[in-house]
C-alpha cells in the first residue's frame, strides 16, 4: 500500500513515497490498511522513575523463572521468545551508539493481548544509563487517534528526524473490552524483513541460537543474585 491512498496531510515529510505492510501484532497474519486508530498521547522525553525500573526489574526476574519452569523450550516465540534474554546486549548496544529509534507503546486495555512494548529498553535504560528518558505512546480506550499522526510524531522524533523513509512495518492489535479500537504496538521504518516479532527483534531471535545457548547457561549456572545475571547478560560482549 502507498502512503499516498491514506490521508497523510499532517506527515509533512513530502518526499515519502513507500510501501506501508499492516500485520496482526498477535498471529502476524496481513491486515486491511486503516488510519483510525484509539486515541493516544505522544510524549516527549519522559524521565523513567524508580517504580520503571523495580517493574523492568521484576519482569526479568518473571522470565528467568520461566527459564526455570521450561517455558521458554517451546515453540511459542510469541509469548516466551528468548528476544527477551539475548536483545538486551543489542539493546544496551544499540543505545549507546544511536540513541532511542521508538517509543514505549502502553495500552489500558487489559483485554488486548499486547498491553506494553518496550520493558526491555526500560530494564537496560534504567540500569546502566544515567537519567534516562524515553518517549511514551499512551493509548486510551475510546476512537479518535490517526495513525498518520502517530507516524508523523514518531518519525519526527530525535533519531529519525531529517531521515529519509521508504517503508513501514506496523503491528497492532485490539482488544475483546473495546474492539473498535486499533492499538498500533510496534511501528518500525525501514524495515528490511517481516517478521512476527517485527523486523530488528526477529532478525536477533532468527540468528542468536548460539548467544541464547550462552545467556542459558549463564542463567542455569547463576547463584541467586538477579542483579549480578542481569550485568552479565547486559554487557555480554560490550
Amino acid at each position: 500500500m502507498k502512503l499516498s491512498s491514506l490521508n497523510w496531510k499532517n506527515l509533512k515529510l513530502e518526499y515519502l513515497v513507500m510501501n506501508i505492510r499492516f500485520y496482526d501484532g498477535v498471529s502476524f497474519e496481513k491486515q486491511k490498511p486503516f488510519e483510525d486508530i484509539a486515541s493516544f498521547q505522544y510524549i516527549e522525553n519522559v524521565p523513567l522513575t524508580k517504580s520503571d525500573k523495580e517493574r523492568s526489574f521484576q519482569t526479568f526476574v518473571k522470565d528467568v523463572n520461566d527459564v526455570f519452569d521450561g517455558k521458554y523450550d517451546g515453540s511459542n516465540i510469541l509469548d516466551y521468545p528468548y528476544t527477551h534474554f539475548i536483545g538486551l546486549p543489542f539493546k544496551y548496544r544499540s543505545i549507546l551508539r544511536e540513541g532511542l529509534k521508538y517509543p514505549i507503546y502502553e495500552t489500558p486495555d487489559p483485554t488486548s493481548p499486547m498491553q506494553k512494548i518496550g520493558v526491555g529498553r526500560e530494564l537496560v535504560l534504567s540500569h546502566f544509563f544515567d537519567s534516562p528518558k524515553v518517549d511514551r505512546v499512551i493509548y486510551q480506550s475510546k476512537p479518535g487517534g490517526k495513525l498518520s499522526n502517530l507516524v508523523r510524531r514518531i518519525s519526527n522524533n530525535s533519531y529519525w528526524k531529517g531521515t529519509k523513509i521508504h517503508n513501514i512495518l506496523i503491528l497492532s492489535s485490539t482488544g475483546r473490552m473495546f474492539p473498535n479500537n486499533v492499538y498500533p504496538m510496534t511501528i518500525e521504518f525501514n524495515s528490511s524483513t517481516d517478521h512476527i516479532l517485527g523486523s530488528w527483534t526477529g532478525k536477533i531471535h532468527d540468528n542468536g541460537n548460539s548467544l541464547w545457548m550462552k545467556i542459558k547457561k549463564m542463567i542455569f549456572d547463576f547463584n541467586g543474585d538477579y542483579e549480578k545475571l542481569l550485568r552479565d547478560i547486559v554487557l555480554y560482549g560490550n
